[in-house]
């Protein structure tokens, strides 16, 4: 099985709020239809979020 490498931050389909390249566990979130990635900005920033993982959207 083979993984493909993160997507870089220019990347226009997908943002990072927060980019951490260290991170163990990378949560992807799709907005509902209308929606748009600003919407999981909060959850990005989170204090409540771990440190090991990152909020691409």
């Amino acid at each position: 099985m083979s993984f493909s490498p993160p997507p870089q931050p220019s990347d226009p389909w997908i943002r990072r709020f927060r980019p951490r390249p260290e991170a163990d566990v990378r949560l992807v979130c799709f907005p509902h239809a209308g929606g748009s990635a600003s919407y999981f900005h909060p959850l990005a920033q989170s204090p409540t979020l771990l440190p090991d993982t990152e909020v691409l959207a």
